[in-house]
């Protein structure tokens, strides 16, 4: 089952699927569960930045948030520099939604789509090419009063590919207002995805602030 109780104990996650699962296969050839911590820069004048490191602190992503008037931009990169994607809200939808570019926009590689949820929830749609060429759909949900989301192939019943967690009024938030994430990642999926699907997610928890 994707979906846990919060009084159930967090077993290891498991391989979803036999094949990679993702849009880039450098970051799902993994064959062990993979720790990501994200953190919001604390002084950032571009916009929300993230530092991105692996469970023994080396630096994993680099995410650089750059905010318009209209829409947000945010742009992955490897260690060496390169331009993975670009994740950008796309403009008259009914629901906030973010779309994966390719460096040079040419096109789109994945699509978070947020529905309608009840106060304290989120809910997301996730569709993308994969990168065996299918067309996949992944399901995001989470809690606020929990501070925890998941997302699960295909629907929220579906084997567990990331969980989710947010530090909760530590030191460093209440200083600054900035986020922690811990996100943990099952064997064969995209670990650089799931971070962009977390940044998604703190994106549109800020929008709901306001």
């Amino acid at each position: 089952m994707g979906r846990e109780s919060i009084d159930e104990p967090l077993v290891p996650l498991q391989r979803p699927t036999l094949f990679l699962l993702g849009i880039n296969p450098a970051y799902a050839n993994h064959d062990e569960e993979f720790v990501l911590k994200l953190q919001e820069k604390r002084l950032s004048v571009s916009g929300d930045d993230f530092y991105i490191n692996d469970a023994a602190g080396n630096p994993f992503l680099h995410c650089k948030g750059k905010f318009f008037s209209l829409r947000s931009r945010m742009e992955f990169y490897d260690l060496r520099g390169q331009l993975l994607f670009i994740v950008k809200r796309k403009l008259m939808s009914m629901h906030i939604t973010f779309e994966g570019h390719t460096p040079d926009e040419s096109k789109v590689l994945f699509t978070v789509k947020n529905s309608w949820r009840t106060f304290g929830s989120a809910r997301a749609k996730i569709t993308f090419t994969n990168i065996d060429g299918q067309e996949t759909e992944l399901a995001l949900r989470g809690d606020f009063f929990d501070r925890k989301a998941s997302v699960t192939l295909g629907d929220p019943e579906g084997p567990l590919l990331c969980r989710i967690s947010r530090s909760f009024l530590n030191k460093r938030y209440l200083l600054t207002g900035k986020d922690t994430y811990y996100l943990t990642i099952a064997p064969g999926v995209d670990a650089a995805f799931m971070a962009a699907i977390c940044v998604c997610l703190d994106e549109k928890e800020n929008e709901s602030c306001y």
